[in-house]
């Protein structure tokens, strides 16, 4: 093992989904857009899909702790191949004493209690993983489920996650019906080239070493490649990229030990050699100096804004440091700025609100790989060296000649002198 090689506290790329090394990317924040339709508003279904080690389970355990005692969820995470099945383990979570009967009975006493529960103001989600494994029969009995409640509402929502192969059985006749009613749909990809560097930094980061680039930004292009951002692939590769360093006395790894890792593991390319080039976003991730924050809508990275001096106002006014181009932002929404040497968020009584890893704030301490929330812009912050070593970053604003506008993805020029950023 490469630990005492290296000297870390604990693996950071190890085979088991651990919460304690949750990354937030955009992809996943986009996929919390959507779970929130289930949470927080009236959408009956809502599903998440995505292939094997792409995070779905990470995502989950993170949205278990995070909305403990705010929603009503109920995991059930036991394999059901019978719609009976369903209905006796989900009396069972709900409290009720299991009991031999007929599934118009288990029927009879969810819809009873359900009923209850809605009247009195309960909202409760249930959560199913690994849906792709359900019969046909047990995804009917969703639908039915689903139908519980009065006329405007479902007493009941569901949550469901499972791997690409499910949207193929929402195509059989039986389940047309419920695949219906399934509008809400978010299929995970993985990290763009910039978020692997950014996700492989936080994980070296969170047990120590003396050497913080024991995997180089030269060779997460190689990396990339390989493992097309899908975060259970990169902790392969890397795993097995240290354990050769290691083996060979390396102070960190080379390209030729990802490379051999690569040969070892049997992978084949998954991102052509002209997408990563033209996807590359590593720049934008990079560590600087300074902290910064790299901005995208709908996923596509729109550039990125770099913290050097005390103050940055961010909102839809021309005059903000930072101008988002949109209605759903107000004039001046948010700013930025440093107290004692540590950058601070603060909301400016925005009308609707600015949002810091899903949760609405009034001031918030930022740090490393936090995003920022505002209208439909996402604002992932990136420390600097000084933050990052000693938890304060100096965080600057641009002059008034140096104000940019963002406007449907790219950056453009409110004064002649600034250069357009794509």
């Amino acid at each position: 093992m490469y630990l005492n090689r290296f000297n870390l506290k604990a693996a950071p790329f190890g085979p088991e989904a651990d919460p304690d090394f949750f990354f937030l990317s955009d992809r996943h924040a986009e996929a919390r857009r959507h779970i929130d339709q289930v949470l927080w508003h009236d959408e009956t279904f809502v599903v998440i899909l995505g292939e094997e080690g792409i995070g779905k389970t990470m995502l989950l355990q993170h949205l278990l702790d995070d909305v403990a005692g705010e929603v009503p969820l109920i995991h059930l995470s036991a394999p059901t191949s019978e719609p009976v099945d369903l209905l006796r383990n989900l009396l069972a979570v709900l409290g009720f004493d299991d009991i031999e009967a007929e599934r118009e009975e288990y029927r009879n006493i969810l819809a009873a209690y359900l009923m209850h529960q809605q009247r009195q103001g309960s909202r409760p989600v249930v959560v199913l993983d690994n849906i792709e494994t359900f019969s046909l029969d047990v995804l009917a009995e969703l639908r039915w489920l689903a139908d519980i409640g009065d006329a405007d509402r479902s007493a009941l929502h569901f949550l469901l996650f499972g791997k690409e192969e499910f949207a193929e059985q929402l195509l059989a006749e039986p389940v047309r019906e419920f695949s219906d009613q399934l509008r809400v749909r978010y299929e995970m990809r993985g990290f763009s080239e910039g978020e692997t560097l950014a996700y492989i930094n936080h994980r070296l980061d969170l047990v120590g070493g003396e050497n913080r680039e024991l995997i180089p930004e030269s060779v997460v292009p190689l990396v990339y490649r390989y493992t097309s951002g899908v975060p259970g692939k990169i902790n392969q590769l890397c795993a097995a990229s240290l354990e050769i360093a290691a083996a060979h006395s390396r102070l960190q790894t080379t390209a030729g030990d990802v490379e051999t890792a690569i040969e070892t593991l049997g992978l084949e390319p998954r991102v052509p050699p002209e997408v990563a080039r033209e996807d590359s976003s590593l720049s934008a991730f990079r560590r600087d100096e300074n902290g910064k924050f790299v901005i995208t809508l709908a996923g596509k990275l729109c550039g990125t804004v770099t913290l050097e001096q005390e103050r940055v106002v961010i909102g839809r006014h021309t005059l903000n440091n930072i101008c988002i181009d949109s209605n759903a932002v107000s004039r001046c929404h948010a700013q930025v700025i440093v107290v004692e040497g540590v950058p601070v968020l603060m909301d400016l009584n925005s009308t609707n609100g600015t949002f810091v890893n899903f949760k609405r704030i009034q001031q918030h301490v930022l740090r490393d790989n936090d995003i920022v929330a505002i209208g439909r812009h996402r604002l992932k912050f990136v420390a600097g060296a000084a933050q990052r070593e000693h938890d304060a970053t100096p965080v600057s604003v641009p002059g008034a000649s140096q104000t940019l506008v963002l406007d449907s993805g790219d950056f453009t020029t409110a004064r002649p002198s600034i250069k357009r950023v794509k």
